[in-house]
């Protein structure tokens, strides 16, 4: 598995504290000692789901009186929900398992309740996901691959396709770059975002190429640029014209325009 931090993943995602004070910084959320911080990440658009893993970095929780192990829960597509206790019952300064693994496009956190009382608890913990293994696009054919040359620096892989398609632009670098380098972090950039709607970023496991799913959402030709940072800091590029026809015409809907910027890093 390829796992990365969830704020450079290039998945969109929304953090909330449900209850006691809890906050995230990039990829890490965070509670100083207090009653029952709980809180809940939404992942995507809510109908993929994802590998999740969360790293307990420090951890403290302290009964107030009878209450539960505190809880991990996956929620899937379809509302199935997977359940991850502490092992630790009593006063303790770690969470088992560690890491916490799961699938699915929720997780959520609650700190373990009693009766009338809940645990006090301090905690780090960092939330990674594999988008390799959960929609990281391949691209078997040549069609939408384009194999970066490293004497032609300014070739233009030329892609043609019908609207609404939703495809896997590849940049293959492996016979461009040094056998020992190894992509560093992957950026990919459009000027008609409307045109290529771009989502997911990825590395390849091998480090030697990068992806990213293209929804061709309208007419037109939209250019697409792929530049990658090497491990030893050379940066090279590889740009796509992605002709989209409309023709013959089925008055499919048309879809929003997406980012013309995502960032991926390995």
């Amino acid at each position: 598995m390829a796992w990365r931090p969830i704020a450079v993943s290039g998945i969109p995602f929304v953090f909330n504290d449900t209850f006691g004070t809890v906050s995230m910084a990039g990829s890490t959320v965070t509670a100083p000692m207090n009653s029952g911080p709980a809180w809940y990440i939404m992942i995507g658009d809510e109908t993929v789901d994802y590998p999740i893993r969360i790293t307990v970095q420090s951890y403290s929780s302290e009964q107030q009186f009878i209450e539960d192990p505190s809880n991990f829960s996956f929620e899937v597509v379809g509302g199935g929900i997977t359940t991850v206790i502490n092992e630790n019952t009593g006063n303790t300064t770690e969470f088992s398992p560690n890491p916490v693994t799961g699938t699915g496009h929720y997780v959520d956190y609650i700190p373990g309740n009693g009766v009338e009382t809940v645990r006090t608890e301090a905690y780090s913990m960092l939330v990674e996901l594999d988008v390799v293994a959960s929609g990281g696009c391949q691209e078997h054919g040549r069609t939408t691959r384009a194999f970066v040359s490293g004497y032609t620096l300014d070739r233009v892989h030329v892609v043609r396709a019908a609207r609404t398609q939703r495809r896997c632009l590849v940049a293959d670098f492996n016979g461009a770059i040094d056998k020992s380098r190894q992509i560093a972090k992957a950026t990919w950039r459009c000027n008609s975002p409307w045109i290529t709607i771009l989502d997911t970023p990825t590395i390849s496991a091998s480090g030697r190429a990068a992806q990213v799913n293209a929804t061709l959402g309208n007419c037109g030709a939209g250019h697409v640029k792929c530049s990658v940072e090497l491990d030893n800091g050379e940066i090279y590029t590889q740009v796509f014209e992605v002709r989209v026809v409309d023709a013959p015409y089925f008055a499919e809907p048309y879809q929003s325009p997406g980012p013309y910027e995502l960032t991926v890093t390995a």
